[in-house]
């Protein structure tokens, strides 16, 4: 009888060690993760270090092809809008330029002065749809010039060969 014991206990000593085993399956799956990883990584260094030859000629030629940008600064007039304060009438008067980024600075002039009472327009929805709290301080107005650059290019100058890249206000003033 003690030799059955003797086994019980070496049973109950296997069974013990089983979660071990447990624990083996789990370092595998760490090693196997570990070099599905490493693969990866060498993978993804090795296509951003050693691209096609194809790919490489074509960004040139697209270099090549790619026309200089020139800046030209485009006058608006100046803008009188109420702002939308709840509690009692405020004014703010602006004057700005936009600067432009173009390919043709004679063409973008020209076309810009055709579409400038849609730029107006614009200006006037954007300005007076702020509270005072909105344009007031030095960041408030960084805001307000970024909101105006983004709404232009996604509004009205979408479709032109030129794109809005910053607004300096020339005059701001807030009654």
């Amino acid at each position: 009888m003690v030799d059955k014991n003797d086994t019980g206990e070496r049973d109950g000593a296997a069974n013990e060690e089983s979660p071990s085993s447990g624990g083996g399956k789990k370092k595998l799956l760490g090693m196997v993760s570990g070099a599905v990883f490493l693969i990866g990584t060498s993978v993804a260094v090795g296509v951003l270090a050693f691209p096609d030859e194809e790919k490489k000629t074509e960004s040139k030629e697209a270099v090549a092809v790619a026309e200089p940008k020139v800046v030209v600064f485009a006058p608006i007039p100046q803008i009188l809008v109420n702002l939308a304060d709840g509690g009692g009438i405020r004014l703010l008067q602006a004057t700005m330029t936009l600067e432009l980024e173009t390919k043709d600075a004679a063409v973008a002039m020209a076309r810009f002065t055709e579409i400038l009472p849609k730029v107006q327009d614009r200006l006037i929805k954007i300005l007076s749809s702020m509270s005072s709290t909105d344009v007031d301080g030095g960041t408030s107005k960084e805001f307000v010039q970024t909101r105006i650059k983004d709404h232009l290019n996604l509004g009205v100058v979408r479709e032109e060969d030129f794109e809005v890249t910053d607004v300096f206000f020339t005059e701001f003033v807030i009654q």
